[in-house]
């Protein structure tokens, strides 16, 4: 992959859990890095739960290598979030290609 492929600036962010004024348990997201990456979708589909239509889009992100990345982050990419299911190296340790699912609002 040329690095001018890498055309969309994205947010890594990975979750972290605090204790709320009540004693629950709240998950927020804390930034990671904001990198470039490369996009590519490779299936999309409709299926039909409660009463309504949803869309699930299965996208490929590179990004540039980076050591301690996990498959419990997230990519954020404008106001889309992207669940990180898998990630696998290109070359030796020079990028990173993502497998992502788009997360449910």
């Amino acid at each position: 992959m040329a690095a001018g492929q890498l055309d969309r600036r994205v947010r890594l962010e990975r979750p972290e859990e605090t204790q709320d004024a009540t004693g629950g348990i709240v998950t927020t997201w804390k930034l990671v890095a904001t990198v470039w990456a490369g996009k590519r979708d490779t299936t999309a589909r409709e299926y039909f739960s409660a009463d309504s239509t949803r869309a699930e889009g299965d996208t490929v992100w590179t990004i540039r290598w980076r050591d301690g990345l996990q498959n419990k982050w997230r990519l954020v990419h404008g106001s889309d979030v992207y669940d990180i299911e898998g990630f696998s190296e290109v070359g030796r340790r020079e990028f990173l290609t993502l497998f992502c699912k788009r997360a449910q609002a």
